[in-house]
């Protein structure tokens, strides 16, 4: 048996704690450090995210003795017994210290049953940093992106720059260039997934203008293959198939969404206007037939088509399939952890969860209808087309209901436990920002993802777009931008492409993916 630290709310004393303690808590997201000097977003929250916060985070029900290290407030915090957690630049004062040093199994951190064991070389990190000043940093992802200052009169591509700085300061050189030869070959099967012909290498080759590769590239995102080539990675991302993915796995009719999805690539669309369209095309003023279409989007989880099920059951699991994936495609969040409890490491509840649930739940699902489970089967095969001349293609969109569904926390995520103390009423998660105030629906949640106010958006697109195209992203952890994912490799170049993206370079508009 252990003992967690015991601490106790002081209000009082945690004023005049973090007044005398200011110097420093309030550093950047990622600021860019000098030399020897430890950053907590990149060198201490993986380790404590790893180590500590399970027991000492985000998730009220799971901490142990009122103590949180997830936040500067609870880290600098003075117990009822005249303690501190972590007292900046002075180890002697720090509580963590002692217990992770410890020689009594009672009393040191993390615990051995825990599996948690730090290793000495996280041992001394923790050290130096608490002797350093021990600065809390807001998780990065959480921020705003901030576009990186460049030297006057820099010629070289900001890309170049920020790469040739890191690559510098770990003791490399960049490598040879390739020959023109490998080049296109390179960036043909990146942009459309296929080899140069033979003609396209020679017509290169014997192009000697300054130009000469720069018109190879706009040629290819001129071709029809770039949109199919853009849209697999969209299509994985978005959980498209060509059948219902459970049970008989029956055929269905996805194809009409998925060359919209080619199409929007190849004319360049606006990257929020895909969002939006995806989201809540149907919500648009007078919506066009294709801005319907786009929400097939919401519609690529599985199906089952068997009989006897209890629609309301598969109501809610349809509904926390949209939740995830809208996670996942756009703010690069698990948000699954919370349909059964608060997550354990992210600032997210089980309420923020629902609450996105209600965006979705409005719907009426015709094939949950009336569900026959003694039907008889056919006596006899008889041929006949698949699709008489004539035949309108039908696929499955959104189109809202009259009125929202009322919405409440699922005790343990079950369909049929709805605590009816805990309504969740349409909102986004609760750590970018206070509700709005105008009504809520899927097009306002879909113009809140494309906005400023959500800092992910733009960095997680980016960042997906970097791993087509390199194998790894710049967040190696691509769909997952919270606290116990990856720090980015290079956070300014991160920053910089998601800006520009975001906003346009002046010669360019905002969101066009052909230019990113």
């Amino acid at each position: 048996m252990y003992h967690p630290l015991s601490y106790a709310s002081n209000s009082i004393c945690l004023a005049l704690l973090l007044a005398a303690c200011s110097r420093g808590i309030a550093l950047p997201a990622h600021a860019e450090d000098s030399p020897g000097v430890l950053s907590f977003n990149r060198d201490i929250r993986p380790i404590l995210s790893d180590k500590c916060f399970a027991c000492h985070g985000f998730d009220a029900k799971q901490r142990q003795a009122d103590l949180r290290l997830d936040t500067v407030e609870g880290a600098y915090a003075i117990s009822g017994e005249g303690k501190v957690a972590i007292k900046p630049s002075d180890l002697q004062g720090s509580e963590l210290w002692h217990r992770i040093i410890s020689d009594d199994p009672q009393q040191r951190m993390p615990p051995a049953e825990s599996n948690k064991t730090l290793s000495a070389e996280e041992k001394e990190t923790i050290k130096r940093w608490i002797e350093q000043g021990a600065a809390y940093q807001k998780h990065w992802a959480f921020e705003p992106p901030v576009r990186p200052d460049f030297p006057a009169g820099e010629t070289k591509h900001p890309i170049d720059v920020l790469i040739a700085e890191r690559l510098k300061r770990e003791g490399f050189a960049l490598s040879p260039e390739a020959d023109r030869e490998t080049l296109l070959r390179r960036v043909s099967l990146d942009l459309i997934g296929l080899p140069p012909s033979p003609e396209e290498i020679d017509v290169f080759l014997a192009d000697t203008s300054p130009d000469a590769y720069e018109k190879q590239v706009d040629r290819l995102l001129a071709s029809s293959h770039y949109g199919e080539r853009m849209a697999t990675f969209w299509l994985d991302v978005a959980r498209y198939g060509d059948t219902n993915g459970y049970l008989h796995d029956l055929l269905r009719t996805g194809w009409p969404w998925r060359d919209w999805v080619v199409k929007s690539f190849n004319d360049n669309a606006p990257f929020d206007q895909f969002v939006v369209d995806q989201l809540a095309g149907d919500l648009l003023p007078a919506p066009t037939e294709q801005q319907t279409l786009a929400t097939a989007f919401l519609r690529n989880h599985p199906i089952t088509a068997e009989g006897g099920t209890i629609a309301a059951e598969y109501m809610n699991e349809y509904a926390a399939d949209r939740v995830q994936t809208v996670g996942t495609a756009f703010l690069g969040l698990g948000l699954n952890c919370c349909r059964c409890h608060d997550h354990k490491f992210d600032p997210l509840t089980q309420s923020d969860f629902y609450s996105l649930q209600a965006y979705f739940n409005s719907i009426t699902e015709k094939h949950l209808e009336n569900n026959q489970s003694n039907a008889y089967p056919p006596l006899i095969d008889v041929p006949s087309p698949l699709l008489p001349d004539g035949d309108k293609v039908m696929v499955m969109v959104m189109q809202e209901a009259p009125e929202p569904t009322a919405t409440f926390v699922l005790v343990r995520g079950q369909y049929d436990q709805p605590d009816a103390t805990r309504p969740t009423p349409r909102r986004t998660p609760a750590v970018f920002g206070p509700a709005s105030t105008e009504p809520q629906n899927r097009l306002t949640l879909a113009r809140w993802i494309v906005s400023r106010d959500n800092p992910l958006l733009a960095r997680v697109t980016v960042n997906r777009v970097w791993q087509q195209f390199f194998g790894t992203g710049l967040v190696k952890t691509v769909e997952d931008f919270g606290l116990q994912g990856d720090y980015p490799s290079h956070p300014e170049l991160l920053d910089f492409l998601a800006v520009e993206f975001r906003d346009g370079d002046g010669m360019t508009t905002p969101w066009n993916v052909k230019h990113l």
